[in-house]
């Protein structure tokens, strides 16, 4: 069977995402990892407002154009955290109007680092629940 060299090209395509309508407490890993799904993900950035917080907006890079079209199919109108999820392939009317590009963190081993963080905290706050609990049942004991 030949492969469609349209998909091939596609495939082997960065595509830059939109994401609006995203909910303000949704951070970097969050939004990634509704991506993760579907493929790699080169790198996010969130829009801050001009306060510092954030916009809801956001743009994620994909490695693969065709699962970065998949993503988009499966998420736009999606609710997520609350909030109706508005996903596009990025165009030119989000892009800067001066020449500095904008800069965009790369996350793929940051992603894994963060989740190994997390996971290291949640063992950790789990460690320190079952020592309170262990000394609460000795005391209770020695009572």
């Amino acid at each position: 069977m030949s492969t469609n060299p349209h998909n091939k090209m596609l495939a082997e395509k960065r595509t830059m995402i939109y994401i609006g309508n995203l909910n303000y407490r949704m951070e970097e890993d969050d939004i990634c990892n509704l991506f993760l799904n579907f493929g790699p993900v080169s790198s996010i950035k969130i829009l801050p407002n001009d306060d510092g917080g954030k916009k809801g907006i956001a743009f994620i890079e994909m490695k693969n154009g065709l699962q970065a079209a998949k993503a988009i199919k499966f998420l736009n109108g999606k609710v997520v955290a609350g909030r109706t999820l508005k996903v596009s392939v990025a165009n030119n009317r989000f892009a800067r109007t001066d020449s500095t590009p904008m800069q965009i963190k790369p996350i793929e081993v940051e992603v894994e680092s963060k989740l190994k963080i997390k996971k290291e905290k949640k063992k950790n706050t789990q460690s320190g629940l079952d020592f309170l609990f262990d000394n609460l049942r000795k005391l209770k004991a020695s009572q």
